[in-house]
């Protein structure tokens, strides 16, 4: 079985886009997954450049060229299971926001299924993980849904 595809928006601005959820990203995913996420699920960014600041709490995104990047994503790779980060990649693929988080979505492009559930992004940037019921609804359903 392959593994989960978790796809985020870009690099942040000391990030390298070889290595996709660093920082604090990357604590919660290992708090959510495990500390060996990286060997669990693939992790992909759409964009490989940092598209710049839109103030303290967050990036500027090219929705435009997310859209693109996750068209060639859906055209390129076996159906397989990603799992979007965030409202802004989940529009870059077509699923309306605001997305229920871990609902299933079918994605359907050029003859190929894959299976897609949004994910709220790791970063603390959403108000979202302020719950505390929240951080464990996710971690439970990472745990059973990441191999």
């Amino acid at each position: 079985m392959a593994k989960p595809i978790l796809v985020g928006e870009a690099p942040g601005p000391n990030n390298g886009r070889d290595r996709p959820f660093e920082g604090p990203s990357g604590a919660r995913l290992a708090w959510l997954i495990g500390e060996d996420w990286r060997q669990r699920v693939t992790a992909i960014n759409l964009l490989d450049y940092w598209p710049g600041s839109a103030g303290p709490k967050g990036s500027l995104f090219d929705a435009q060229a997310a859209m693109g990047a996750a068209n060639m994503l859906l055209r390129a790779r076996r159906p397989t299971t990603l799992l979007l980060a965030g409202g802004r990649v989940a529009r870059a693929f077509g699923i309306p926001t605001p997305a229920t988080f871990f609902q299933h979505y079918a994605l359907y492009r050029g003859r190929r299924w894959s299976h897609a559930f949004v994910v709220p992004h790791p970063s603390g940037i959403s108000r979202w993980w302020n719950s505390e019921a929240n951080r464990e609804r996710a971690r439970e359903w990472f745990r059973k849904e990441v191999p």
